[in-house]
């Protein structure tokens, strides 16, 4: 091999033209590494075994804010992992959620019918190779989000991954929306990742309404509940078997789906908890003769929405947190911080309070709690975690400095005559007085809000949602939180009133086992390493034929380049050795893509 050859070789397998030599080792041995996951059988066999190392690897820490569109030089972008992850996630099968779960269930039970429906026989080489990793690179990405990263950092990039999925983009916090993601049609998404028995689909009913009354109108919602990982138990007295779930260990992900909508919030939320249930009631005067009730009220201390208490802060914390100067925190993402402290989310655990829901602008930050939030140890071993390595005295100041931002935010909401001014205000309009003195149930109020509602134009509904208690009077009211349980989510579609979106079209009256057809429930999808081995194992015959010389040549490419570095640039037997199988793989390359570079 003479100087030009190997100027060639250099340029073909490493084109950045400042690469060192001992860059170069360094990536032959990672490649060598990976490849020795592979098993390949040779001579004459036609089988190798994969390990779930073999499955391209997306840095999803990387993933960022998920819109493909955004420019490589825009702050926040991280173009290289979401292009990679978009590359192998456009080939799933399907126009939305819902089918490609469908598609992805497919794969994983992978018999003679269901391959005929992906058409992976009918592809040709290349494309069913890409088919083929695109569903298992899907499925080892899901594996890893779930599995090694924590609570906050999970649910982030649980966003990011789906937009992905759907074609979409992520939205950053602190936009004035509850959604999280739009999907490829611009649907706007609220995404909520929650454990089997930890259900809760809700969050700031002033933001709800603040989304339903402007384009699109409605508000679509994903619920994802891990199901735990069960075994079989002998009770050995009685040799009963029961079943168990396993502590820590997700076997599959639940989706379900529904719209907030104009026509049907008012009816969901009258069958949900008590306090969400009274965000949807309309003062009196508003019912009788639709007078602007909430116009007529008292300023006074009219709290902020989470998503506009979540602005304030952020802009308040930063301040706060430059002024500490450079106290050993390192370089970090303000919107990494941002997210892990999930400040927007009104049931989150860092409230100093004993109620189950945080008033934002009047409920202080619990300092431990702070902590416990942001930083999970020096040692911490989670990927996607803030501040590993950093000693916790100096991540206790930080906490501190959010605290104190908190409390800046909280003098903005103190003038406490005027507070209870509004109070009785709101007290008197959505809660009057009977002539006997009494006043009506909240069951009552409830139900000829839902009767009055009912009866508008749509216009008129977006008018009637900001005059509810829960939009006036927030959560000083104990309203303007709401929140939906797991069973409320999963059983939509068996109400009284069918709700529209899961209906059959122009069946509104259909029996249930009809209206199941369009249910809430969108489908599960395994999780964890041994079902991906599973689909490995079960996807071998459809591309080994195919890679397996590539991979062959591959493994001789770098050894041979190695050996041939490493004996001064003289053995000529390695050189030759290693363009013989760079010939291997561009010709292998070309038959397996169809492309023909003349």
């Amino acid at each position: 091999m003479n100087e030009q050859e190997l100027k060639m070789l250099q340029e073909a397998f490493f084109p950045n033209p400042n690469i060192s030599l001992g860059e170069i080792f360094k990536i032959i041995e990672l490649e060598e590494s990976r490849l020795d996951k592979f098993r390949l059988l040779f001579e004459g066999q036609e089988e190798f075994t994969f390990s779930m190392q073999s499955i391209p690897e997306i840095p999803i820490s990387e993933l960022g804010w998920s819109d493909l569109s955004t420019p490589d030089d825009a702050p926040g972008a991280s173009s290289t992992s979401r292009g990679q992850l978009m590359n192998f996630l456009k080939n799933i099968q399907g126009d939305d959620l819902k089918q490609k779960i469908d598609s992805l269930n497919d794969f994983y039970s992978m018999d003679t019918a269901l391959i005929d429906k992906l058409s992976l026989n009918d592809k040709a080489a290349g494309s069913r190779v890409s088919s083929v990793l695109s569903y298992l690179v899907f499925y080892k990405t899901l594996t890893s989000i779930i599995t090694n990263f924590n609570a906050s950092s999970a649910g982030f990039t649980f966003e990011s991954f789906l937009a992905v999925l759907l074609g979409g983009r992520q939205v950053p916090t602190g936009e004035g929306t509850i959604a999280d993601l739009y999907d490829a049609n611009n649907t706007p998404i609220s995404l909520k990742l929650y454990g089997e028995a930890k259900v809760e689909a809700g969050g700031s009913f002033k933001d709800l309404v603040n989304d339903l009354i402007k384009a699109p109108n409605y508000m679509q919602y994903v619920v994802c509940t891990k199901m735990l990982k069960t075994q079989e138990k002998i009770d050995p007295e009685t040799k009963e078997v029961s079943i168990q779930k396993i502590k820590g260990q997700i076997a599959s992900i639940k989706f379900y789906r529904f719209n907030f909508t104009l026509q049907n919030v008012f009816e969901i939320l009258s069958k949900s908890s008590t306090d969400s249930r009274r965000s949807i009631i309309l003062p009196a005067a508003y019912i009788a003769d639709k007078t602007d009730v909430a116009s007529t009220l008292p300023v006074g201390v009219q709290y902020p929405s989470a998503a506009e208490a979540h602005v304030d802060f952020k802009e308040i914390a930063r301040a706060t947190i430059e002024k500490l100067g450079d106290i050993g925190l390192g370089s970090f993402s303000y919107d990494e911080l941002w997210n892990a402290l999930d400040y927007s989310n009104a049931e989150n655990e860092i409230w100093a309070t004993k109620d189950d829901v945080a008033v934002h602008g009047r409920t202080q930050l619990g300092q431990t709690k702070v902590l416990k939030k942001i930083y999970a140890g020096e040692r911490d071993e989670l990927e996607g975690s803030l501040f590993s390595g950093v000693s916790r005295k100096v991540v206790v100041e930080l906490a501190k400095a959010l605290v104190i931002a908190n409390e800046q935010l909280r003098s903005k909401y103190e003038t406490k005559t005027a507070h209870l001014v509004r109070s009785a205000a709101i007290n008197n309009a959505y809660f009057p007085k009977r002539e006997d003195g009494t006043r009506a149930s909240d069951d009552e109020l409830i139900a000829a809000s839902v009767a009055a509602y009912s009866a508008l134009s749509d216009e008129e509904k977006m008018q009637a949602l900001t005059q509810t208690l829960g939009y006036t009077g927030g959560k000083s009211a104990r309203a303007g939180h709401f929140g939906l349980t797991g069973n409320m989510v999963k059983n939509l579609h068996k109400r009284e009133s069918p709700i529209p979106e899961f209906a059959p079209a122009g069946n509104i009256e259909a029996d249930l086992e009809d209206v199941t057809v369009k249910t809430s429930y969108v489908g599960e999808i395994k999780v964890g390493t041994e079902a991906i081995q599973r689909m490995l194992d079960q996807s071998i015959s459809l591309i080994n034929k195919d890679i397996f010389r590539i991979f062959d040549n591959l493994k001789t490419l770098t050894t041979s380049i190695k050996t041939y570095f490493a004996g001064g640039l003289q053995d000529a037997k390695s050189a030759e050795s290693a363009i013989l199988s760079a010939d291997g793989i561009e010709s292998k390359t070309r038959e397996v893509s169809g492309v023909d570079p003349s």
